[in-house]
């Protein structure tokens, strides 16, 4: 903001007002060096916690320096204002003497934030509320300290902790949440304002430690690099979208198979298209009922997430995808609609490789966004040298007749997704069988997005048809889909004879298999696509639900 706008920039925090150092201390650098020499300079014994206070105050008013030293460095004039926004007095009256000195407050950032996490039937109203105000009455009382007619942007520093949760932190998800919902309402009372409500993931400093960064690489969360959240909220502050919630978060570029040096991005910023989704314009969900409800099949909702990446960036061809993650369903009941919104971000190139962030997602009457799918989709310019598949397990005969796949209620599958015609083989180390290709997009949905699939939906689904038949054989339970590593496809179309389905379990247990799964050219031998990495979910109850495969409500 500095080096850009060269603003008066003035920064509120809870720690005091900096002031000059002792020569004895200023040239200290190292933390254990900082407390021996505050331990042997105090006029009393400090105990670890007050020695650790003491040493605490030291970093942090050597980093309010750097900051403010930074800022002036870069042409805007720097101002520190020690105040807690939680007191809305001394919120009130900080504010009124800064704006007797340089004016109306012109942009807001609010970006206070502090964490207390443990289990909630352990936390304590105060530790909760020690939480939950720093965002949420800190926000209130800076906006009523300020003149908000004057006010030409607002931005609410949010967190995906607010969408997708995290264990020890309700109150903290609840803060969040709440942010985001004021920042929609302030955006209908002043459109004079530009309001943004980032729910950032973690960021590469502040708050996340080298120990809790850890966790996030454990748990497979990548955090933001400094630079690139900079540049991505200064490019959102100066757009012109009304769009005001946004989640955001860092991506590994090495999952993707890349070497890229710019900051890793996986922002979702522009909206592909909208699908207004119902069984009368998509008469193929008939045929993927659970628990009499349609459920929009995932090899579906791959079409889409390729489309999105193909329509921001045209001229460019499918090639897979990765880290496909399912997030929460799409479940419809007869006579229902439901809006579906393809979001993407800014391709990461690399190779001759373009990895696009989609996410298929929702926004709820009550304005709630609801995220549904996501990956990274890979586009090239042309397809690769087609590969060889992986040695095909030697397995022995399936038990049980071909003509009984979709009727002895293992498969909930209706007549359009009925794509096995054959199982092969199978055993523990996996399952193996022959699918047919899918009908054109116009037979399934009544206005398609285009008129050639990008992958084969009913080929794809199949294959988690298969491990479906697997875990009911292993472990007498369904089994559905949550995540797929990596996705290639070395052709544009799936062959119209059919293709063989070669799935190599890789581990399991009794809630969990995954697998690598081959796609290979019944004619020829080749290998079409391959999809490593599949994760199913396995789980009893689902066996009953499987069952209920008609529609509720239709004759």
């Amino acid at each position: 903001l500095a080096r850009t706008y060269r603003p008066t920039l003035a920064l509120l925090g809870r720690s005091c007002q900096p002031h000059d150092e002792p020569e004895w201390l200023a040239e200290l650098q190292e933390e254990g060096v900082i407390k021996k020499a505050l331990l042997t300079r105090s006029d009393r014994t400090l105990s670890p916690k007050e020695l650790q206070v003491e040493t605490d105050k030291v970093m942090a008013e050597r980093e309010i320096r750097t900051t403010l030293e930074q800022i002036l460095k870069a042409g805007a004039t720097p101002v520190y204002l020690a105040v807690d926004l939680r007191d809305k007095e001394a919120t009130v009256t900080a504010l009124t003497d800064l704006q007797e000195q340089y004016g109306p407050v012109k942009g807001v950032i609010h970006g206070a934030g502090v964490l207390a996490d443990k289990l909630i039937e352990d936390k304590s109203q105060e530790q909760f509320l020690n939480v939950y105000d720093t965002k949420v009455r800190g926000c209130r009382n800076l906006l009523a300290a300020i003149d908000e007619q004057e006010l030409a942007f607002l931005v609410m520093f949010s967190s995906s902790t607010g969408r997708f949760g995290r264990i020890g932190q309700s109150d903290y998800a609840v803060a969040n949440e709440v942010l985001n919902k004021m920042a929609q309402q302030y955006a209908q009372h002043h459109p004079q304002t530009k309001v943004l409500s980032l729910n950032w993931g973690p960021w590469d400093g502040g708050m996340v430690t080298p120990a809790l960064k850890t966790v996030f690489a454990r748990e497979g969360v990548d955090v933001i690099d400094l630079q690139a959240g900079a540049d991505y909220l200064l490019a959102e502050m100066a757009g012109t979208d009304k769009t005001v919630e946004y989640v955001i978060s860092g991506e590994q570029q090495e999952s993707a198979g890349l070497n890229d040096p710019e900051p890793p991005q996986n922002l979702y910023v522009s909206r592909a298209f909208d699908l207004d989704l119902g069984i009368e314009q998509f008469p193929v969900l008939t045929s993927h009922v659970i628990d009499g409800k349609a459920v929009v099949p995932l090899a579906l909702m791959i079409e889409w997430l390729a489309h999105a990446a193909v329509h921001n960036n045209p001229g460019l061809k499918f090639q897979g995808l990765n880290d496909l993650r399912v997030l929460k369903g799409v479940l419809l009941e007869a006579g229902q609609t439901y809006n579906l919104q393809a979001m993407t971000g800014k391709a990461i190139k690399s190779d001759g490789l373009h990895v696009v962030p989609v996410e298929l997602s929702a926004v709820t009457a009550a304005g709630h966004i609801v995220a549904h799918v996501r990956a990274r989709v890979v586009l090239a310019a042309s397809y690769s040298d087609r590969r060889q598949p992986h040695s095909r397990l030697d397995l022995p005969s399936y038990p049980h007749k071909p003509a009984h796949l979709y009727s002895d209620q293992k498969l909930f599958h209706g007549e359009d997704l009925q794509g096995l015609r054959e199982i092969i083989g199978c055993s523990a180390d996996g399952i193996i069988a022959r699918a047919n290709p899918a009908p054109a997009p116009q037979q399934w949905i009544d206005q398609p997005l285009r008129n050639s699939w990008f992958a084969d939906p009913l080929v794809l689904d199949s294959s988690f048809q298969l491990l479906i038949l697997w875990s009911f054989e292993q472990f007498h339970a369904g089994s559905l889909p949550v995540f797929a590593g990596r996705y290639r496809q070395y052709q544009e179309r799936f062959p119209d004879s059919g293709v063989e389905i070669r799935v190599r379990v890789t581990s399991n247990n009794e809630h969990h298999a995954f697998a690598d799964i081959d796609f290979v050219d019944a004619t020829d031998g080749c290998l079409i696509a391959r999809l490593e990495n599949y994760e199913c979910v396995i789980d009893a109850s689902l066996n009953a639900t499987f069952q209920r495969n008609k529609l509720t409500g239709v004759a």
